[in-house]
């Protein structure tokens, strides 16, 4: 079981950061204009004015940033740069506040290397600038996730999350379970099972009946616990014997948390007792081997560190603790220095959201391939110590994390409750104990990513920009990371208008697939939150009912990337429909030719009247394309003069509305239809260019708009000198189709 308190604190900073430029005097020859701006700096300092902090840093970074690497450049320009990102921090003005960061690691760096240790430093500003370059997305659920990897393990589903508690928790239709056995406590591991089988119906059901169980083997928490795992042979090949014979999929987590374990164990030492237990389990099916550090390591050691081997993991597991009570958080204020080390233990100004302390062993799970489960959480609503009650801040930390863990880290396949009042706990996690926190428990796990009971497969979350496939209804969710503490706020504009707000994360937005227009749309996701805001825009495609995003278009089987927004749907349900040819698959804002829309028109009465045109007799000099013989056969498109089709001629608006009313006679011939039923062969008179139409022509265009099978470029005008393009032709196309 979980150990509390371990988090190691945080250790004194460097003096350099607190007094800035105030150096002893050296061989280094200091410009004259330097001295000014070290009275400047205490000055501004002693007022905390956060601009003119900005300023005297920006001079000084100014007179000092050619001059070569050096101790005393060094250990000027390193503090000022700390400083003054936390200034601009401080007016959320992230891109500079990064930009500074960036300028003080360069220098802490080359001090550490040089002159004395600043590993604080290297390992907190790093930190600072994770926190403040959190990637932001737009999320929606779908059937069929791009975004979810599928490694195969034991126990892994394809997609979605199993979730679950301990025995005697609050289940809510638990698809696992989690239980605990300390190692070499006196009992065997089967006494454990059947234990746990007696005591909750639930348990029991997954331990016995093909559900997946967490089995959490804890070691004792040193080196001598160690040794006692690596002389234990028959207490281990008994345990994972009884684990292989119960009928269910163990995720059998070994020695946890040992990266802040009170006495650092040997990693030599916890690899091999890791690795005797695995090999043990190896041979049993059922079994997967879950290796599970805690959220953050002790300062001197990292993840890598105990790492046992590939060969020896399945499944990367976490245990992570949500404790923080009201006013937790600070504000931003300019003498705060906490900062420094809050930023690497994801606390403080940088605690408000639970997800950032678990972005390098995702990390980490992705480097090798393996998926990943939140081994044990919880979220302390009451601390026994103080007697605060930290409610809000549990279920505002328990919504932001169940909500978006799925999202952020579709590796995730697993996730566990610690929901038990544990005596030696400073907080209180039993759902039971808090009617609020229950509730939101229930409301979360009931639906999204989470499987349910037996599911082993589900639903999952995907980005936007990857999804692709039929929708209802589309349903977005907001990802933005912003530091400091309060409220934040979503506003999503859909196509350039303002369409909706939120102010409850996940900041979920649903939209009816069946009102929105065919083609491409763009949604922007625009976050605030204190000082801090930040946007994210997708664009998406839609087209009868199918929903796809910018990323996912490459696998649809036409690339409408060159086509107008509005003419993508009519080109992907011309294709669905076989109306398109070669020719006229590609390049759609371009301008049509007579042998590329001679292939439509007679590629649609081919489709419709289900017969294939002959080529006949005729030929021409420039061309003996089967499209432009066939529709010269059928009557449809004739020469140009002297022999010729003219095949690469841009064709006119005039031309085409000939061509598509000798379409329309071949159809109506094949099939005794009568398509036009408007006789009338005079324009109508909202067109004020009519006298432009060519004689010839004034029939067919006549015939076409007063039937309503061809619109003029605006309201008034028919423009019939105009070329046409291939999207605008296709269109004309599908709306003939449509009539028969």
């Amino acid at each position: 079981m979980r150990q509390f308190g371990k988090r190691i604190a945080a250790v004194a900073l460097t003096g350099a950061l607190m007094s800035g430029m105030l150096l002893q005097a050296s061989a280094f020859s200091y410009p004259q204009a330097y001295w000014p701006l070290q009275a400047s700096w205490a000055q501004v300092q002693q007022n905390q004015d956060i601009n003119g902090t900005i300023s005297v840093a920006q001079q000084t970074y100014d007179l000092f940033k050619n001059y070569p690497l050096g101790t005393e450049v060094c250990q000027i320009l390193e503090p000022i740069c700390a400083k003054a990102a936390w200034c601009y921090e401080m007016r959320g003005d992230v891109d500079n506040a990064v930009l500074w960061l960036q300028r003080q690691l360069t220098y802490a760096q080359w001090l550490n290397d040089n002159v004395k240790s600043y590993q604080d430093t290297l390992l907190n500003v790093p930190a600072q600038l994770k926190q403040l370059q959190r990637p932001m997305e737009i999320y929606t659920l779908a059937q069929d996730p791009a975004d979810v990897p599928y490694y195969g393990v034991t126990g892994e589903p394809v997609s979605g999350v199993y979730y679950g508690v301990v025995p005697n928790g609050t289940h809510v239709n638990d698809s696992a379970a989690l239980v605990y056995v300390n190692f070499l406590d006196g009992y065997s591991v089967d006494y454990w099972l059947d234990y746990y089988s007696n005591t909750d119906s639930t348990v029991n059901n997954a331990l016995n009946n093909g559900g997946v169980v967490e089995l959490a083997w804890n070691f004792t928490e040193s080196n001598a616990g160690l040794d006692a795992v690596l002389s234990a042979d028959s207490y281990i090949n008994e345990g994972v014997a009884a684990l292989g014979a119960r009928n269910c999929t163990v995720l059998l987590r070994i020695g946890a948390e040992m990266n802040c374990w009170t006495n650092l164990p040997d990693p030599q030492k916890y690899i091999q007792a890791y690795q005797k237990v695995a090999k043990a389990a190896r041979q049993y099916d059922n079994i997967a081997l879950v290796f599970s550090p805690n959220d953050v390591s002790n300062r001197t050691v990292t993840y890598e560190t105990y790492y046992p081997g590939d060969q020896y993991v399945d499944w990367i597991g976490v245990s992570t603790y949500k404790n923080g009570g009201p006013g937790y958080g600070s504000s931003y204020t300019y003498a705060d220095t906490a900062h420094y080390n809050d930023a690497f233990y994801c606390t403080g100004l940088y605690g408000s959201d639970p997800l950032t302390v678990l972005e390098e062993l995702a990390a980490l799970a992705e480097a090798h391939k393996k998926p990943m489960m939140i081994s044990e959480c919880g979220f302390g609503y009451y601390n026994k110590s103080t007697g605060a009650d930290q409610t809000a801040n549990a279920v505002d930390q328990f919504t932001k994390f169940y909500s978006y863990i799925p999202m952020v880290y579709p590796q995730v396949k697993a996730i566990f409750l610690f929901d038990v009042d544990l005596s030696i706990s400073q907080y209180r996690y039993p759902l039971s104990g808090s009617s609020a926190l229950s509730s939101a428990y229930r409301q979360t796990v009931t639906g999204g990513a989470f499987l349910q009971g037996s599911e082993t497969q589900g639903p999952a979350y995907t980005r936007l920009s990857t999804v692709s496939e039929p929708m209802d209804t589309l349903t977005l969710y907001t990802y933005a990371s912003l530091p400091g503490t309060g409220d934040a706020t979503c506003r999503y504009t859909l196509d350039g208008a303002q369409t909706f707000t939120s102010t409850s994360e996940p900041f979920a937005y649903s939209l009816d697939v069946s009102s929105l227009s065919s083609g491409t749309h763009t949604v922007t996701a625009t976050v605030t939150k204190g000082n801090f805001t930040r946007s994210v825009t997708r664009t998406f495609l839609v087209s009868g009912g199918m929903v796809t995003g910018s990323d996912a278009m490459g696998s649809l089987p036409v690339d409408v990337s060159s086509a107008a927004s509005w003419a993508v749907g009519n080109i992907l349900n011309a294709e669905s429909l076989g109306l398109l040819t070669d020719r006229t698959s590609s390049n759609f804002s371009s301008s049509i030719t007579r042998l590329q829309f001679a292939g439509l028109a007679v590629n649609l009465i081919e489709k419709v009247t289900g017969t294939t045109l002959p080529t006949g007799d005729q030929s021409f000099q420039d061309t003996s394309d089967p499209a432009a013989l066939k529709a010269a056969q059928a009557g449809v498109a004739s020469g140009t003069g002297n022999g010729n089709f003219s095949p690469n001629a841009n064709i006119t608006r005039q031309e085409i509305s000939v061509m598509l009313n000798q379409v329309i006679r071949c159809i109506d011939e094949a099939k005794g239809t009568n398509t036009l039923t408007n006789t009338s062969t005079a324009l109508g008179s909202q067109f004020t260019d009519a006298g432009q139409v060519a004689s010839w022509a004034v029939e067919s265009m006549a015939a076409l708009t007063n039937n309503g099978m061809m619109s003029g470029t605006s309201d008034t005008t028919l423009s019939p000198k105009n070329n046409t393009s291939i999207q605008e032709a296709i269109t004309l196309i599908l709306a003939m189709y449509n009539k028969f």
